[in-house]
């Protein structure tokens, strides 16, 4: 098997591990961090809600361009 790290902020790291204690204890069980995200996945791929409108798309399609265009703003 092939381990692999990603780096998050410290905010988002915190946040995962208070998810992952509570479905830790709603399961009565302890999960490994794989364990762990392939339970978040699953439910993901499970929502019904994954469905956009064509609103909802257009106005997610326009707030990347606008913080692109604020991010190359910063860097530049």
């Amino acid at each position: 098997m092939t381990y692999t790290t990603i780096a998050v902020s410290e905010d988002v790291k915190s946040q995962l591990e208070k998810l992952r204690r509570r479905m830790e204890i709603e399961r009565g069980m302890a999960l490994s961090w794989d364990d762990f995200f392939r339970e978040v996945f699953k439910n993901i791929i499970a929502s019904p809600n994954l469905t956009l409108s064509e609103n909802e798309a257009e106005t997610l399609i326009r707030l990347t361009r606008e913080g692109r265009r604020s991010w190359r703003r910063r860097s530049a």
